[in-house]
């Protein structure tokens, strides 16, 4: 196979080959194929100051804590909380990031991260599957260096352990909120 290059474009218009590779090049005057039969030349782009302008019109939506979604094992964990007396907020912002729930008056930070999403490596033994799972990994190892760094404690409770081990989850809260409440004791 042959390979297919492009020269003499005019500036600022992007021509196509059949392997859908976009070359861009300055020199003034018509295009030259070395392989005619196997480049197809289409209709030259917007220029490129017509897009910049374009994406800066375009208003990306803000991320809020309105804007955040709350998932139903969220809420689930939400009532869960309000059962055994631990009064929170949802959408905690830190920095550019949100964590599900704060623990009021505390420093605690807790994360509901569900199996799948996640990749609970209780139920993934062999890692994340596919990218979605990656970039979760990423984000969560993110978080944790995030709420480390401004001094929050973060907990992170899996969707198998909530469901199948409340009592285990309700320990592990009231045994962190007991830890805080003794570090702010002897300061």
């Amino acid at each position: 196979m042959s390979k297919l290059e492009l020269h003499n474009t005019t500036p600022g218009t992007f021509y196509y080959n059949i392997y859908n590779i976009s070359v861009y090049s300055a020199r003034i005057s018509r295009p030259v194929f070395k392989n005619k039969m196997k480049a197809k030349k289409l209709k030259p782009l917007k220029p490129l100051k017509t897009i910049a302008k374009i994406k800066k019109k375009r208003k990306k939506r803000p991320i809020t804590k309105e804007t955040v979604g709350t998932s139903k094992l969220e809420k689930k964990f939400g009532e869960f909380m309000n059962s055994i007396g631990i009064e929170f907020d949802t959408q905690f912002q830190l920095s550019w990031k949100f964590y599900d729930f704060i623990i009021k008056d505390t420093n605690i930070v807790v994360e509901m991260d569900g199996d799948f999403w996640h990749c609970n490596p209780a139920v993934y033994k062999n890692g994340p599957i596919n990218s979605q799972q990656k970039k979760a990994k990423k984000n969560d190892k993110l978080k944790n260096h995030l709420a480390e760094v401004a001094g929050y404690d973060l907990v992170r409770i899996w969707e198998k352990d909530f469901k199948d081990n409340q009592d285990m989850v309700k320990e592990l809260l009231l045994k962190k909120l007991e830890k805080y409440h003794e570090k702010k004791k002897n300061k």
